[in-house]
């Protein structure tokens, strides 16, 4: 069930407008750990995808939660790097929405265990306006 976050989080103070309401599905106190943000092309060369799988999980294993877009690429990378319970996903669309459908099973795990984010309403589609806003 989509609920909205009720407490403050500080790490999103330096955006231009705090996002009100921000949604959410998955384990909200995800976002008091630790956390460090991962991400990058869709079309990653050999040694990005080498390192950025090396860079999550060894991140992952000691602590530290993973943020990223769920984009194809760099950004699946991270989040199946780090495992679907140790990730945290902010979203572009609303999330009733699963995006990118090459990464809905992803998603559907992260939902499951582990934390997806969106500032946007049900039903808002993948714009390409919507990404930059986080």
């Amino acid at each position: 069930m989509i609920q909205t976050i009720d407490f403050h989080v500080p790490e999103l103070e330096t955006m231009k407008v705090y996002p009100k309401p921000l949604y959410y599905l998955g384990n909200p106190d995800m976002l008091k750990r630790p956390k460090i943000s991962i991400v990058g092309t869709r079309h990653p060369i050999t040694y990005t995808k080498m390192y950025t799988q090396e860079i999550a999980h060894k991140l992952s294993n000691v602590g530290v939660c993973i943020v990223s877009g769920g984009a194809q690429g760099v950004d699946g990378l991270a989040h199946q790097s780090a495992g679907v319970s140790n990730t945290i996903m902010v979203a572009g669309t609303g999330l009733d929405i699963r995006y990118p459908s090459l990464h809905v099973k992803l998603i559907e795990g992260i939902e499951k265990e582990g934390l997806v984010l969106s500032q946007f309403e049900a039903g808002q589609p993948s714009l390409k306006w919507n990404f930059p806003l986080f």
